[in-house]
């Protein structure tokens, strides 16, 4: 593929010497009292930090909040909290964090950028480039066409004065999904690229495989969605639909999470179906496995996703899944053969819902393909070793961040 990595065309000396690397991540909200791991991105920073460490690496996760901190976590990893002015969107970073940069960093350090769109990133993408510091974006995202379809007057701008050139300054972008480049080739961004999954950790499991309960509900099974409650970017409009409209004699469908602002919305569309659909609200207390292993098809229809956690948690539950093919999760959903892979409309989930409904003596089969694959391929520590051969770039040069051209990576 144009533009991506192989770590194969990679010199052996990349892969020497990992005791020596030392990494940094910086996510300005991550928690530095690790107490609050509930949102995707910052649970992916500590998962793969963690992996991290476990391979020999050093990793110090950077972020800002109301209160300066300098913790060791429990993973092994150093979380330095900068306090900050505006603990939410702003193109102000702290100044502790400005001075870390300046007198701890150089040019034999890596920093990884986590997130998309967002002020800080951009700022603290600069203020590398002045001190020589190779970094690296990892988005979290894929930046497909719908989302720039909400909201596109801040969108398109933002893109353009701010987005692009962090993309373009980075020694490359690291996505969560290889067919994620075509996106970024499609809006004139030639760095290089990268895949990683996201993944769990082992020693995180509460559930253990024997414990998983194994049945399911064939006669009245019961569908789910997990996750923020987002109308557009989650495709739960076309869940709601879909599930109406699929010829099922039988089911209810659960929607349970935190509200992004379209709950009030969903639960009128819901109630004109006249289906049995229920919201229930985000439950934190329980991990993620075991309140999957609950209910029968996890479903997760998103328009655009750049992972999908918890279509990877639903997995290690022994879970049944319906999952958009534009989600990042999608190729090993199909690796595995645990679920089906639908279009993310209205007719592909009420298709998809239909076809594992006449597949239903077949999911307990299903759900244990899924949980193998999962715990063979996707654990932190498995997706760790692979990430070391692309955080060992040497000598990686600097490329351009908006007027300031400096040599850019051929």
């Amino acid at each position: 593929m144009p533009g991506s990595i192989d770590p194969l065309d990679f010199h052996l000396n990349l892969l020497t010497n990992c005791a020596l690397m030392k990494l940094h991540f910086y996510l300005k909200h991550f928690p530095p009292d690790e107490t609050h791991f509930h949102e995707g991105t910052t649970q992916a920073v500590h998962g793969l930090a963690t992996g991290l460490v476990e391979q020999g690496v050093e990793v110090v996760v950077l972020c800002e909040g109301p209160q300066p901190a300098s913790v060791r976590s429990a993973s092994g990893y150093q979380i330095e909290c900068f306090a900050a002015p505006h603990t939410s969107p702003s193109f102000r970073l702290s100044p502790q964090l400005v001075d870390y940069v300046r007198d701890r960093l150089d040019a034999d350090d890596r920093v990884i950028l986590n997130g998309s769109f967002h002020p800080s990133l951009s700022s603290l993408a600069r203020l590398l480039h002045r001190q020589g510091v190779p970094y690296v974006v990892a988005p979290h995202e894929v930046y497909h066409p719908d989302m720039f379809r909400k909201n596109p007057y801040i969108k398109w701008p933002y893109w353009w004065l701010y987005e692009k050139p962090l993309l373009q300054g980075a020694a490359a972008v690291q996505m969560l999904d290889a067919r994620q480049q075509d996106r970024l080739v499609a809006l004139g961004i030639r760095t290089p690229t990268f895949a990683l999954p996201n993944g769990f950790l082992p020693q995180d499991r509460v559930v253990t495989d024997a414990a998983t309960p194994a049945t399911f509900q064939l006669a009245a099974p019961r569908f789910m969605f997990y996750g923020r409650l987002d109308r557009h970017h989650k495709g739960l409009d076309l869940l709601i639909q879909g599930f109406a409209q699929a010829a099922l004699p039988s089911g209810s469908l659960t929607l349970q999470g935190p509200d992004g602002g379209d709950r009030a919305a969903l639960v009128q569309l819901a109630r004109a179906t006249g289906r049995t659909i229920e919201f229930r609200a985000p439950n934190y207390e329980q991990p993620a496995e075991t309140l999957l292993a609950d209910y029968d098809v996890i479903c997760l229809p998103s328009r655009f996703e750049g992972f999908g956690l918890a279509a990877l948690e639903a997995m290690l539950a022994g879970r049944v899944l319906l999952v958009s093919e534009m989600a990042g999760i999608a190729p090993y959903v199909a690796a595995s053969g645990c679920g089906r892979l639908i279009a993310p409309t209205i007719a592909g989930v009420r298709s998809g819902l239909q076809q594992l409904f006449d597949c239903r003596d077949e999911w307990a089969v299903m759900g244990q393909r899924g949980r193998d694959y999962a715990l063979a391929h996707l654990s932190w520590p498995h997706v760790a070793q692979q990430a070391l051969p692309f955080y060992q770039l040497a000598d990686v040069p600097l490329r351009p961040i908006g007027r300031q051209a400096v040599s850019s990576l051929t």
